[in-house]
């Protein structure tokens, strides 16, 4: 082969600071454009962007080019510039932390409408939100799974967290998670 063929999709996810409704509109589609652009300008495809007003879901097919900590680097850094730059009177801070779930690409358009629908899954509180929660927020979870701030770790999907997840059925089961808190 004389050119490398790679097609991984990742799910990331990402909270304000103590997930304050930081984002609200039309403050969250300047900062989806501005998230978009810069996976753009790493060579990332963007699949999806959307969120509430305290967090981001980011659907992207990943360049061999690029890790995930430059991805969430330079989209998390963009878009917290031009974030102050527009109400430089407020602050506004992204959580240290992110979340990554690789996408099987047939899986990929299950997770897109998933994503482009995030106003109507919070208004349903479906299972996932109280996951998606734990694992951004809930320090009882980090220390379960040994989670270091600043550290990157890989959990099995032997995680009872991880199963509950993928039970319910919506996403590919990804062979693992990155967490960095």
């Amino acid at each position: 082969m004389r050119r490398a063929l790679v097609e991984v999709y990742l799910h990331l996810i990402w909270a304000t600071w103590d997930r304050l409704p930081l984002l609200a509109p039309p403050l969250d589609r300047l900062a989806h454009r501005t998230i978009a652009a810069q996976a753009t300008a790493l060579g990332a495809t963007v699949v999806a962007v959307n969120g509430l007003a305290d967090h981001v879901h980011l659907l992207v097919q990943l360049p061999a080019t690029c890790t995930v900590a430059q991805l969430m680097q330079r989209v998390k850094g963009a878009s917290t510039h031009l974030l102050h730059q527009q109400q430089p009177a407020q602050l506004f801070k992204w959580q240290g932390g992110y979340a990554a779930f690789s996408v099987s690409p047939r899986s990929v358009g299950t997770v897109k409408d998933s994503i482009l629908r995030q106003q109507e899954h919070h208004a349903q509180h479906r299972p996932l939100l109280a996951w998606e929660d734990q694992v951004l927020t809930h320090p009882r979870c980090r220390r379960k799974h040994r989670l270091k701030p600043g550290r990157l770790t890989m959990a099995s999907t032997s995680c009872p967290l991880l199963q509950s997840w993928q039970s319910l059925g919506d996403f590919s089961r990804p062979g693992f998670v990155v967490l960095r808190c």
